[in-house]
């Protein structure tokens, strides 16, 4: 057999190939969007009609929300919770925080009211975009989470909780992304239990650049352009299973479509 290098030379040689200045949303999205018919999402709507959404739609509306958050008065490095399913938006929330130099905590929607009020106050949450399935909790919630100044959803309107497609309406489509250092956190995520408090210290586990590059190795099977991923996870958990997360970024930075349908 061929000598391999001892564990300790492996150690000492690796290097992060992480650029000094970076942003995710522009590695899995916008290098994408230049071809207007390359296919970033595949789902279903609720009466079982298939949908196709491109890089390009998702960059669009990524930018008109990234602008509506900013407008709100929201600053680099304000937390967005995304308290969504399998939906376009968990994806369109991400690149839009991304993009802003916000940062994102995606939340599973079998949080409980007093799981969510956790998570709202552990990172000191601005702004909830959520669905009318989900409202109840986050009205619960945010009775004991003073950061909290704005809900959306993404399915309808309600009192105190705009509907996010007519709020983005009016934003512009374009949008300057910030490029961060390499190391800046991107992604918040509080991890275990479903209905419990998570252990201090894993509360708000930062997710830096080095999360996604690093994950790239791990990927080698990822299809040739123009096949379909599909990716057994739920997009809205904040990574309870190892890999999720990084399965469906590592699928959008090669520019391949990502299955909803099978999630």
């Amino acid at each position: 057999m061929p000598d391999r290098p001892a564990y300790e030379q492996l150690y000492a040689s690796f290097r992060w190939n992480i650029p000094a200045r970076y942003n995710i949303a522009a590695d899995v999205c916008d290098r994408h969007a230049g071809d207007p018919g390359k296919i970033a999402l595949i789902g279903e709507d609720s009466d079982g009609k298939t949908w196709k959404m491109t890089f390009r739609e998702v960059q669009r509306k990524a930018n008109q929300l990234a602008n509506l958050l900013l407008s709100l008065g929201l600053v680099k490095g304000d937390r967005v919770m995304l308290l969504l399913g399998q939906n376009a938006w968990t994806a369109i929330g991400h690149v839009a925080c991304w993009k802003a130099g916000l940062v994102s905590v995606p939340t599973s929607i079998l949080f409980a009211a007093d799981a969510v009020a956790y998570r709202l106050n552990a990172v000191g949450v601005r702004v909830v975009i959520t669905d009318l399935a989900n409202l109840p909790s986050v009205e619960k919630a945010r009775l004991v989470a003073s950061a909290m100044k704005h809900v959306f959803l993404v399915d309808g309107t309600a009192p105190n909780a705009p509907s996010i497609a007519k709020a983005i309406e009016a934003a512009r489509d374009s949008f300057e992304k910030r490029r961060h250092r390499g190391r800046r956190s991107g992604v918040s995520q509080l991890h275990l239990g479903h209905n419990r408090q998570p252990e201090r210290r894993a509360a708000g586990a930062p997710l830096d650049a080095r999360t996604h590059a690093g994950s790239r190795d791990g990927f080698r099977f990822v299809p040739a352009t123009g096949r379909l991923h599909v990716v057994p996870c739920r997009l809205g958990l904040a990574r309870r299973v190892d890999g999720r997360t990084d399965a469906r970024l590592v699928s959008r930075s090669a520019g391949v479509d990502v299955s909803r349908a099978a999630l």
